[in-house]
């Protein structure tokens, strides 16, 4: 007695589709077309370019000119200059180095700046942003090696002013000029 067996169930996977032969060289050709006028359209252009280039160097259009400038020295300039290093030099004792310890809550760090002082009285306008979250705000005068601490009286950020406080007395103020005498 022989037994058969019944034949396989059938696959739940279905048999790969036949190899289209015709599909894979096709776009093999076009790639090489592609390939081939792009190498092509690439020599044609630096032929013409260079053509062009060579035509115009032997045509002699192109003019070149030698320009040499001279300086040019004023007595206005003069005045200006001079001016300039008069109102430096009467400012320079009213400017002052200002730094600030900050926390950010992540870090600490410190911010460095410069202002004026414009009381006697020790008053010093400076940016907002190096008081900005200060622990403490020290002002270096013109001259002087050691700071001394300052205290913020008022801040604007949308402007950056701010506005320091420092004990000391018989400062050099700045001199402001009214707008129509600059």
């Amino acid at each position: 007695m022989s037994f058969q067996l019944p034949p396989p169930p059938p696959s739940e996977y279905a048999a790969a589709p036949a190899n289209r032969t015709g599909e894979r060289p096709r776009l093999a050709r076009v790639a090489l077309i592609a390939v081939l006028l792009s190498v092509i359209s690439g020599f044609a252009g630096g032929v013409i370019a260079t053509q062009l280039d060579q035509a115009s160097r032997e045509s002699g259009d192109e003019t070149y000119t030698q320009v040499t400038a001279a300086p040019v020295v004023s007595d206005e300039e003069d005045a200006d200059t001079s001016d300039v290093a008069r109102v430096a030099q009467r400012l320079a004792n009213s400017v002052v180095t200002i730094s600030s310890d900050v926390q950010d809550g992540f870090s600490d760090g410190e911010a460095t700046g410069t202002g004026v002082v414009v009381t006697s009285n020790g008053e010093i306008l400076t940016n907002a942003h190096v008081v900005d979250g200060a622990t403490e705000v020290r002002v270096r005068f013109a001259g002087d090696t050691e700071p001394v601490v300052a205290r913020v009286l008022a801040a604007d950020a949308g402007n950056d002013l701010a506005l320091l406080k420092v004990n000391a007395t018989n400062l050099v103020a700045a001199t402001f000029a009214k707008p129509g005498s600059v």
